[in-house]
């Protein structure tokens, strides 16, 4: 491959891992499970932005980015959903990248996330924690995380499907979630 089309080829993976994001929500949106002649709409599964982002600081007082051991962000979710007597199972993928920083820190590490399954009206019927298993390997800067999650809903109707919302995000603390708030402000 020339060096014209490897440069080509990168800027086009990097345009669509921005894109990411932005398109997840709209794919899951649209996803359809077939149940016989039935299609079954999905649950939305977003990632909340308030903990689409995460950084881990070395000890001490410090919070700037030379103090940063490590910092992730989710790229995306993508997945389906299967109908079956009473019970909604919704398998998807979360993918993340996570770098390293410029404080020195453990090259191997698991960064704590949640899935949240929420209903029609707000309120939250179940959360559970995951970790997302993080190792760099020698000379590696960054690298690309994923997670295969399975949720079972139990549904009366598979009509109620869409009414539910899965809400992936970071496990932040009340610090890291104040500082993310003020980086944002900047």
């Amino acid at each position: 491959m020339g060096r014209f089309a490897l440069r080509r080829a990168l800027a086009l993976i990097a345009a669509l891992r921005r894109a990411l994001p932005f398109l997840a929500p709209l794919v899951l949106a649209a996803c359809a499970a077939f149940q016989g002649d039935k299609s079954i709409e999905c649950p939305s599964v977003r990632i909340l932005q308030e903990g689409a982002e995460v950084r881990f600081f070395r000890a001490g007082p410090g919070r700037d980015l030379t103090d940063v051991t490590v910092e992730a962000r989710f790229d995306g979710v993508g997945g389906q959903c299967e109908y079956d007597k009473g019970r909604l199972e919704v398998a998807f993928v979360v993918q993340a990248t996570a770098a390293l920083g410029s404080a020195p820190g453990p090259r191997q590490r698991p960064i704590p996330y949640f899935v949240a399954v929420v209903d029609g009206n707000g309120r939250i019927l179940a959360r559970q924690r995951f970790e997302l298993p993080v190792t760099f390997p020698e000379n590696f800067l960054r690298v690309a995380v994923r997670d295969e999650i399975g949720i079972e809903l139990p549904l009366a109707n598979v009509v109620e499907a869409p009414d539910y919302t899965i809400f992936i995000g970071f496990e932040l603390s009340r610090d890291e979630f104040d500082l993310q708030q003020l980086d944002r402000r900047r």
